[in-house]
């Protein structure tokens, strides 16, 4: 498992399925973090994307729709390491 060392800017990206509910956000890393916590963490940030638009959880209503229709089949997340030379602004990053 690699692990990814404290100061190293990510960029976090949510995505609902639907075009135009997506959303960027980089962070500085304050400590050591494996890959997998990295994978956790952007999934909770990928549904927290959602749920800000209305799609999860409180649109999903077992009862109604057939599973197949569940709108967070599309919801995910991903994050890559980026340089921060490459950033417009240091106000940009956030802490994790």
């Amino acid at each position: 498992m690699k692990i990814i060392p404290k100061g190293t800017v990510i960029l976090v990206s949510c995505d609902t399925g639907y075009c135009g509910m997506d959303s960027h956000q980089h962070y500085r890393l304050a400590s050591d973090y494996t890959e997998e916590e990295l994978d956790d963490f952007v999934w909770q940030e990928a549904l927290s994307n959602a749920e800000m638009y209305g799609i999860y959880p409180e649109s999903y209503d077992s009862d109604e729709e057939e599973e197949e229709d569940y709108p967070g089949d599309n919801i995910g997340g991903t994050w890559e390491i980026v340089s921060e030379k490459d950033m417009p602004d240091e106000k940009y990053i956030s802490e994790l």
